[in-house]
C-alpha cells in the first residue's frame, strides 16, 4: 500500500524572521524524518535527520541557511502531499 508519513509531533509554525522560505517544520523522532513546509505549499521530508541535528536546526537563527549547509546537502528528500504529511 501507499506509504504515509506519521507523525508524533505536530508541524510547528516558523517564528517570523528566522525564515522567509519555510513556513512551518516537523520531526518524527521515531523514524528521524524532518518535514518542511515551504512557502510555496510543497511539503519536503528529509530522511535519516539525527534527534541533535533537529535539535541544533531548531535552534538556528535562521531555518534556511542551517538547512542549506547541514541538511540539503547531505540527507535524501521527497516531496509529499501535506496531506500524507500529517
Amino acid at each position: 500500500g501507499e506509504e504515509r508519513y506519521s507523525s508524533n509531533r505536530k508541524f510547528v509554525t516558523t517564528a517570523k524572521g528566522r525564515s522567509k522560505a519555510i513556513v512551518a517544520y516537523e520531526y518524527n523522532s521515531e523514524r528521524s524524518i524532518l518535514a518542511i513546509v515551504w512557502r510555496s505549499g510543497a511539503v519536503s521530508q528529509y530522511a535519516g535527520v539525527p534527534p541533535a541535528l533537529f535539535d541544533a536546526f531548531e535552534a538556528a537563527p535562521s531555518f534556511g541557511g542551517f538547512l542549506h549547509q547541514n541538511v540539503l546537502p547531505f540527507f535524501a528528500h521527497r516531496y509529499v502531499d501535506i496531506a500524507a504529511a500529517r
